[in-house]
């Protein structure tokens, strides 16, 4: 089995359009880099869950850019009045947390910040949704990537303060207005590069291993994530409906009010020869077909994906990093002739080496008629997000003999689970989550790899230093094993501490090379080639690894589709538990009970919205309408959508229900 990577060479071309990178280059990797830990607290309350916006909301900017924080001053108010809602519902404990502001240094890193300012704060006023503000020469991408095992964590990065303004002014709009569908749709695209007249191995692989799978994971009704069936829709050349099979055609779906999710795999733009200006304009840019690429006027100026999301698949989608993670393995593989086409894949790395976020994605999210959030690579995409190699498991162990994995564990079920996620209404940078964790998993595998070498590097020698201490080593002076029994047994004296008697040390002294030691001393044959199998899977960990912790989010990480949670019933138990914890103030009497009296003037003032509600909305339903807001299972959206009031009139409703109940309280406790 080849690699596949899903970039656009220099003639317009995909880089490997019929020849793959061969699946051996991924023994030339190496051990990780930041290892991830990933926590989920869920620390703010019995009440709390990890999508409750009372988990705290903060913002990274760049030192000395307060204007971007100006700009974003709607989408700040928002956010400080939703975790001041949820804290009061889940009657947490004193004050709720304030939006964190930090400027932060372009040479931070997220380990710093953790250590420095982020730990530093009470366990509740750490912020699990965190916004990154400014370009990746601002606030590192390793930033971003490293909180990412800590947090819900997204980053916007516009030319200038208006578009910031216009994004966080989109995503108020659309929080503050009522759901207008039940369920959302997913969109899945994949390109093609017929406009060559021959196939194109990266995307139509992607295809048949990412879009056909998650195609019919969606269109099953037992497992559809709360997708309508009959919204799953595939488009692309290889559409079975034909008004879907071109980028026109996409853009028509893609107007489309109905919050909707899209999947799209495609080439990313890389050409070597661009000048500073050319790469930031283009590069990650979707290839169509042949020279075809995507005009960004799609994406600017007509509905595209309006409040939806979009999960972009190609090479450079999210942007340029500084250093690729994948360039010292590429110029490693440059000089071992493995593939002819490093070249092209190494001159698309930043040209000054200047990172920086890719213009698609901001043109996008620019658009008031927009995307909230876009999911996209930083780095050079590989088909490990979507395809599985030969001895990889990602999820147990890098033993081959327990290789293969099923079910959601599947190559593309990651990428399929961040989807779902969506459709259920969670937010952007919690449905980032599942992939996350998978890329926890791989480190893990990687790290059980490292401590397996330590102990079969620690059994070889003692080995080595055990054969060392014969009286005498094979009769033959001149045949290979004696010359390298008697190098071994001189570079062990030599050598003398035991501590210092590494392979790489011994290999040295000895002049004899490793795979000499191994061959003389090592384990039998079979031994031999089930550790070779051992370390070709954990090569390809290290790419899998690496290819899943490009991904990044490019929007608010606490935006979310605007639909409305699926109302549950409520049962006995739910009443009691809120009965138990809110004071009896839950449970609704029996029919035939006489309803309590009208509380003294203590329970405030009505409103005039309280009174123009009443000729429209019964007692009963808006009863029922605070106490859902109350049990926090349906969002304050949709349960105003129901009773066809505002948010805001839903709220004054909340306010009136707390003082009254408050003003019974006191009068009972006299």
């Amino acid at each position: 089995m080849s690699l596949d990577v899903l970039l656009q060479g220099p003639e317009g071309e995909a880089i490997n359009k019929e020849e793959g990178l061969p699946d051996i280059a991924a023994g030339e990797g190496g051990r990780p880099g930041k290892v991830v830990t990933v926590t989920d607290p869920d620390h703010l309350g019995t009440f709390s869950g990890p999508n409750d916006m009372d988990q705290g909301w903060g913002i990274l900017y760049p030192a000395g850019r307060e204007d971007l924080l100006s700009a974003l001053e709607p989408l700040i108010k928002l956010r400080e009045r939703q975790i001041a809602d949820r804290w009061t519902i889940n009657r947490q404990i004193g004050d709720p947390p304030k939006v964190q502001r930090w400027p932060i240094q372009p040479t931070t890193d997220s380990t710093t910040f953790l250590a420095t300012v982020y730990d530093k704060l009470k366990f509740r006023d750490q912020p699990m949704y965190l916004l990154i503000l400014g370009d990746f020469h601002e606030v590192g991408l390793e930033m971003q990537q490293g909180l990412m095992s800590r947090c819900y964590v997204g980053r916007l990065c516009f030319d200038s303060p208006d578009d910031y303004r216009a994004y966080a002014e989109k995503v108020k709009a659309t929080e503050e207005t009522p759901a207008a569908f039940n369920q959302p749709r997913l969109v899945l695209y994949s390109t093609s590069d017929s406009g060559w007249g021959r196939r194109d191995r990266a995307v139509d692989s992607g295809h048949a291993q990412l879009i056909v799978p998650t195609h019919k994971d969606f269109s099953d009704f037992e497992n559809n994530y709360g997708y309508a069936t009959t919204d799953v829709l595939l488009a692309g050349p290889r559409a079975p409906r034909a008004e879907h099979g071109s980028w026109d055609g996409l853009r028509k779906l893609a107007r489309a009010d109905q919050p909707t999710v899209m999947l799209s795999l495609s080439h990313g733009a890389g050409l070597p020869g661009w000048d500073k200006d050319e790469q930031r304009a283009m590069q990650g840019r979707m290839k169509l077909s042949g020279r075809e690429m995507l005009d960004l006027s799609h994406l600017s100026e007509s509905p595209f994906l309006p409040n939806g999301v979009w999960f972009y698949y190609a090479c450079f989608g999210a942007g340029t990093p500084h250093n690729s993670v994948y360039a010292p393995w590429l110029r490693k593989l440059a000089s071992t002739g493995y593939w002819g086409r490093v070249p092209d894949v190494l001159s698309t790395l930043a040209r000054d080496e200047q990172p920086f976020v890719a213009r698609q994605p901001k043109v996008a999210l620019a658009n008031p008629e927009g995307p909230l959030g876009v999911y996209a690579h930083a780095d050079i995409a590989f088909s490990y997000g979507y395809s599985k190699q030969k001895g990889q498991d990602l999820f147990t162990t890098d033993d081959p003999d327990v290789f293969e994995a099923s079910g959601k564990d599947s190559a593309p079920g990651y990428v399929r689970d961040v989807l779902g996620a969506l459709g259920a209404g969670l937010r952007t940078g919690l449905a980032l989550r599942y992939l996350t964790n998978i890329l926890a998993s791989v480190d893990d595998n990687l790290l059980k790899g490292y401590q397996t070498d330590a102990e079969l590097e620690d059994k070889l020698v003692r080995k080595v230093l055990e054969a060392a201490a014969q009286p005498s080593g094979p009769a033959a002076e001149e045949d290979a094993a004696s010359r390298i029994f008697n190098a071994v047994r001189g570079a062990s004296a030599e050598l003398g501490n035991a501590d210092r008697m590494t392979l790489d040390a011994i290999a040295e002294v000895s002049k004899v090379s490793v795979t000499e030691l191994v061959d003389a001393f090592g384990t039998r044959v079979d031994e031999a080639r089930r550790e070779a199998a051992r370390l070709d899977a954990r090569s390809h960990n290290w790419m899998t690894r690496n290819d899943l912790r490009g991904f990044i989010l490019l929007g608010d990480p606490a935006a979310s589709l605007a639909l409305p949670t699926i109302r549950p019933e409520r049962t006995l138990s739910q009443d009691d538990l809120l009965n138990d914890v809110l004071g009896g103030f839950v449970s609704r009497p029996p029919s035939d009970v006489a309803p309590a009296p009208e509380p003294a003037s203590d329970a405030g003032p009505v409103t005039d919205a309280a009174t123009a509600l009443s000729a429209s909305v019964s007692l009963d339903d808006a009863e029922d309408a605070v106490l859902d807001a109350i049990i926090g299972e349906e969002t304050r959206r949709s349960i105003a959508k129901r009773l066809g009031i505002k948010s805001r009139e839903l709220d004054e409703l909340i306010e009136v229900y707390k003082n009254a109940g408050r003003a019974a309280l006191k009068q009972h406790l006299g």
